[in-house]
């Protein structure tokens, strides 16, 4: 039994006693997009404190929703990922990431970080429903930093670890000008007037999109 059950016979409540602590689904999302390793998950989640991280990662793990497995040469090292249960978690993840898309527009919080490598998920959410017929291979990236590379085809979003050529370079002034073009408040076109996103290579098939 979960250290704080609800005690409701509930199919929410039992969900809540296991991913609806702090950070939870925040560790979900960032395996739905890939293995990664302990230390990747303590980059892409600086707010949170080592001992909690390692404490939900633990409790994650003994709830079967994720697992540890040693990656072979040339990583070599141990990686986390999703089992089959957690990774059911993705269609509630991407809803929430819709859903949450309205609440960027406060701008008195756009000077919060956004991690590059975390864009397969909103992107994900704002193609649902949607199947690319070409596939295409889009960088995105915040002022000089390195870019961000995805691959979308078909109905599948996904990030690009090997050198491959770029159809469509995406880069934004700022993190904030990004975040608001993915969760639907800016248009793409909106935001290249406006100069807070420049676009490079064949545009119009991201231009239809976002």
């Amino acid at each position: 039994m979960p250290a704080n059950p609800y005690r409701q016979l509930s199919p929410l409540a039992r969900a809540l006693e296991l991913v609806g602590d702090r950070w939870t689904l925040l560790i979900i999302a960032e395996l739905l997009v890939a293995p990664k390793r302990y230390t990747d998950l303590a980059n892409s989640l600086s707010g949170i404190p080592t001992n909690l991280l390692r404490d939900r990662v633990r409790r994650l793990e003994d709830d079967q929703l994720l697992t540890r497995f040693e990656a072979p040469p040339p990583i070599a090292t141990s990686l986390y990922e999703l089992t089959a249960r957690g990774r059911e978690l993705e269609s509630t993840i991407l809803a929430l990431l819709e859903w949450g898309g309205p609440l960027l527009a406060d701008d008195s919080r756009s000077d919060e970080p956004m991690f590059l490598d975390s864009l397969v998920l909103p992107l994900r959410a704002r193609l649902r429903g949607t199947e690319i017929a070409e596939r295409m291979v889009v960088a995105f990236s915040i002022g000089d930093a390195a870019p961000t590379i995805i691959e979308i085809v078909g109905d599948k979003v996904i990030p690009v670890t090997t050198r491959v050529e770029v159809d469509t370079e995406v880069t934004a002034t700022s993190a904030s000008a990004l975040a608001r073009v993915l969760a639907g408040i800016d248009c793409l076109d909106e935001a290249e007037s406006a100069g807070t996103i420049t676009l490079s290579g064949d545009r119009s098939a991201l231009l239809e999109l976002l």
